[in-house]
Formats: C-alpha cells, sequence, structure tokens
C-alpha cells in the first residue's frame, strides 16, 4: 500500500511539471511575440489583463467547492460524485452570470481607469475566456480530485499547443494585430483540447440540475472563505507589485518588469505541480491514519522543490540577461536583469509556501491560513506602496517581493509546525546550495569562453548534477526511497 502512494504520487508530479512545463513555454513563445508586435506598453497591459482574469475566475465560487474537493479524493461512488460535484458547479455559474453583467456595464470604466485605454479588447470575449477557465478548471478540478491526473495533463498540454498555435496563426497568417486573437485562441483551444474529458465525465457521474440549499452552501462558504480571502492575499503577494507598477509609474514599466517576472517565476512550475497531487494524496492518507506517508510526502516534496529552485537561482545571475535578449530586447534586458535572481528567490519562499499550507487544507484549518496570509498580504502591499512610490524602480518591486515571501514563510513555517513536527534536513540543503555554487562556476566560464547560451545551460545542468553525487547530498535511504518510487510494480 506504502509503494502505492509513491508510485501515484510520483507519476502525478512527472505529469503534473511537463504540463506546466507546457504552461510556462506558451507564455514564453508568446512573450517576444507580443512585444516585438506590440511593443512594451501593450504587452503590460496584457499582462495585466490576463492576471485580471485569472483573479475573477479564482474568486467567483465564493469559497463553494471547498467540501468538493476535500472529500470527494476518498469518494468512489458515482452518484456520490454527481452530489458532490453539480451544486458547487451551478453555483458558481450562477456568479460568474452575475460578474459577467458587471463587467459588461463596465466597459469603458474598466478600460479607462483601469488600463488607462493603452490596450484595445473586447470585453466579450474577457467574458467567454472566464467561462471557458471555469469549465475547464471543473473538469480539472474532478479528475485531479479522484486522483487520475494523466487524463487531465494530455488536454491541458493539447490546450497549451493549439493556444499558440491559433495565437501565430491569427498574427502571421490572418493579419491580426490586437490582442482579441490572444483571446479567441484561448477560447477555441479550449473547447477542442476539453471536449473529450468533458463527455468522459458525464459518462461517469451523469447530469443532474440540482437545486441548491442554502444550508449547505453557507456552510460550504464559511470552510471556503477564508481559502478565496487567503488567494486575494496571495494574489496581492505574487501580482499587486505589477498592478502597483502600472498605478505608480506606467504600463512600459510592467513591460519592463513582467518579462523578468515570468523568467523568475519558472521555477514556480515544481511547487504548482507538486500541488495538483499533494493535496489529494495528503488528504487520502491523512483520512487513513497513515501518518508516517503524510510526513514523507511533505520532506521529499520540499526537497524536489529545492533541489531544483536553488541552482536555478545560480544560474539565473549567469544567463539571466542573456535570456532576456532572447525572448525581448536588450532594453529589456538591460532594464530588468537584476530582479530575476530576486523574484526567482521570492518564488523559492512562495513554493514553499503552497507545500506547507496543504497540510493546515487537509486538517480544515482555513481560517489560521487567513490569519497567516492577511498579515503576509498587508506587508507585502505595505511595502511595495512605499518604497515603490519613493524610488520608481522596478528592482525595488523585485526585492520587496522578495522580502515579503519571506516573511510569509517565516510566519507560514512556525504555524504549521505547531500542528506537524517535521524537518527540512539542513545538511542536504547546504549541499544543493554548494553544488549550486560550483555549478554557477562553472556555468560563468563556459559562458566567458563559448558565448553560447544552450551550451552553458547545458554545461550547468551536467555539472550540477555530478556536484550533487560528488558531495553526497542523498543518504542511501533517500536514494532507496527515490527508487521505490519510480520501481514499476
Amino acid at each position: 500500500m506504502a509503494n502505492d502512494y509513491k508510485t501515484n504520487f510520483v507519476k502525478n508530479n512527472v505529469l503534473t511539471i511537463i504540463w506546466y512545463a507546457f504552461s510556462t513555454l506558451q507564455g514564453l513563445i508568446l512573450l517576444p511575440v507580443l512585444i516585438k508586435n506590440f511593443g512594451i506598453t501593450v504587452y503590460g497591459g496584457y499582462v495585466l489583463l490576463k492576471t485580471g482574469v485569472e483573479f475573477l475566475c479564482v474568486i467567483s465560487s465564493l469559497g463553494v467547492g471547498f467540501k468538493y474537493k476535500r472529500f470527494v479524493p476518498s469518494t468512489k461512488d458515482p452518484q456520490e460524485q454527481n452530489k458532490l460535484f453539480y451544486p458547487q458547479f451551478f453555483f458558481q455559474l450562477y456568479v460568474l452570470m452575475i460578474i459577467f453583467a458587471l463587467l459588461m456595464g463596465l466597459d469603458g470604466f474598466v478600460k479607462g481607469t483601469i488600463y488607462h485605454n493603452d490596450i484595445t479588447f473586447s470585453m466579450g470575449l474577457i467574458c467567454l475566456v472566464i467561462l471557458m477557465k471555469f469549465m475547464s478548471g471543473q473538469i480539472a478540478h474532478f479528475f485531479r480530485y479522484t486522483h487520475r491526473i494523466n487524463i487531465l495533463i494530455y488536454s491541458a498540454i493539447v490546450n497549451s499547443v493549439l493556444l499558440v498555435l491559433f495565437a501565430l496563426i491569427g498574427f502571421f497568417v490572418f493579419k491580426v494585430k490586437n490582442i482579441n486573437v490572444v483571446l479567441q485562441a484561448e477560447i477555441y483551444s479550449s473547447l477542442i483540447a476539453y471536449s473529450y474529458v468533458t463527455v468522459k465525465l458525464l459518462r461517469e457521474i451523469g447530469f443532474s440540475f440540482p437545486v441548491l440549499k442554502v444550508k449547505q452552501i453557507v456552510e460550504d462558504i464559511k470552510l471556503g472563505i477564508p481559502l478565496i480571502l487567503s488567494y486575494i492575499l496571495e494574489f496581492i503577494m505574487y501580482s499587486s507589485d505589477r498592478y502597483i507598477i502600472g498605478g505608480l509609474m506606467s504600463a512600459s514599466a510592467v513591460g519592463l518588469y513582467s518579462p523578468a517576472h515570468s523568467v523568475g517565476g519558472v521555477i514556480g512550475v515544481v511547487p504548482k505541480a507538486l500541488n495538483m497531487s499533494l493535496l489529494p494524496s495528503l488528504a487520502r492518507a491523512n483520512d487513513e491514519k497513515k501518518e508516517h506517508e503524510v510526513k514523507n510526502t511533505l520532506h521529499y516534496s520540499i526537497k524536489l522543490f529545492l533541489v531544483v529552485a536553488i541552482p536555478f537561482i545560480t544560474g539565473s545571475l549567469v544567463v539571466g540577461k542573456d535570456i532576456l535578449v532572447l525572448l525581448a530586447n536588450w532594453q529589456v534586458a538591460e532594464a530588468a536583469f537584476w530582479c530575476i535572481p530576486f523574484i526567482a528567490l521570492g518564488v523559492l519562499f512562495f513554493g514553499i509556501n503552497l507545500i506547507l499550507t496543504n497540510l493546515l487544507l487537509v486538517q480544515l484549518r482555513t481560517k489560521i491560513l487567513f490569519y497567516v496570509n492577511i498579515i503576509s498580504g498587508a506587508t507585502s502591499l505595505a511595502l511595495n506602496l512605499i518604497f515603490i512610490s519613493i524610488y520608481k524602480n522596478i528592482l525595488v518591486a523585485a526585492i520587496t517581493s522578495f522580502v515579503s515571501f519571506f516573511i510569509s514563510f517565516n510566519i507560514i513555517n512556525t504555524t504549521v509546525k505547531r500542528h506537524f513536527k517535521f524537518t527540512y534536513g539542513i545538511k542536504e540543503i547546504s549541499k544543493f546550495i554548494l553544488s549550486s555554487i560550483l555549478m554557477g562556476i562553472v556555468m560563468h566560464f563556459v559562458r566567458w569562453y563559448y558565448h553560447n547560451l544552450l551550451w552553458t545551460i547545458l554545461a550547468g545542468i551536467t555539472s550540477y548534477i555530478i556536484f550533487l553525487f560528488t558531495v553526497r547530498s542523498f543518504s542511501q535511504k533517500e536514494l532507496h526511497y527515490i527508487r521505490a518510487l519510480f520501481r514499476a510494480k
């Protein structure tokens, strides 16, 4: 039984990392296309637009759906799954209809106040994009929480590939030169990519049109609203810097900052991928009273993230500017290069926070999570407002974001350890740091000698792996555990 947890957990994480890699690659492909076709100002406005859409998609639930996500992993009966799925689905759909009406009514106000009329887009298409994201998200949650992430991943990868393909066709074949072409690409790609899994979901649990019970909705909101408020605070920590830059500086400054944010945030792929299978795995292990599996899953999730995140930060110092030149131009590279390592450091602590908070969710301690995040969010917002207004510099935004995530990590770490005892393994982490420093030295000399980005990155990856095993970063027990994870049954 223990091997079931290990094997499924690793397989799920490998698939989700591939998915998030495709999703990240999608953004990195569109980045230079948008900058070189529209300019930095329009690209900055588009980043704000995309972030706003994601924000609305999450808060529209009002917290409803938490009980469904928490208990469906242990539910096998299709009828019970039906009863858990549809009430929260239709409630969120009704809320979205109200939001769409508000967005259409506030079209001119939103474009003028938030985006200063710097970009042109259709509010109707924005509503359709939000609807598609809601539908695909609902499908994703069902297969994620019923431990079948592989089905979900294939659809998500197809979605990412089709989105880029449709957008490029719109830009270069039909010569459409506005943001609406990307919005249309998102709609078409979602319709095609998620059609199969939609049919599969309907075949498994059927379709019903439930009568929403106010008492049940209120109970779900009480449990879930702290998570929504926590998300809002998390949004403030992770995305408010771009909005504050846009408000206190300009959309052009957002356009300079966002490519660095995209590159530095690449490492966030790992904890987000881990989170896809981490909560269902922890929930099932916790429900079956397997505390040892809970500790192991948490411990190795953090180790896996750190063994990748630490060298990423070192490597960004060596090749960060070259990557920005490749993705954007020299103007962006010169202005934003030093932002990358600070953003990456911030994402490192943000990623650990994501992993740790799963323990609070499994134990239904959503209120504690909210109180922790309100302190962290308020700190982040205050730091960004104060220092960006004083210095008017995008590097300041990167530094304050790092400081905010570091403060948040210390608060969450202290809170979680009050309820659950675990160790990070400082000795092993110090070996990751040493291996990363040696890797950085190798990358520096390869870059200086060959002046080739690809060779520099390959040399870095190869040398890091060699150094990891040279300094014995993994114990025999850990190596045995890793082999067990990948051993076929």
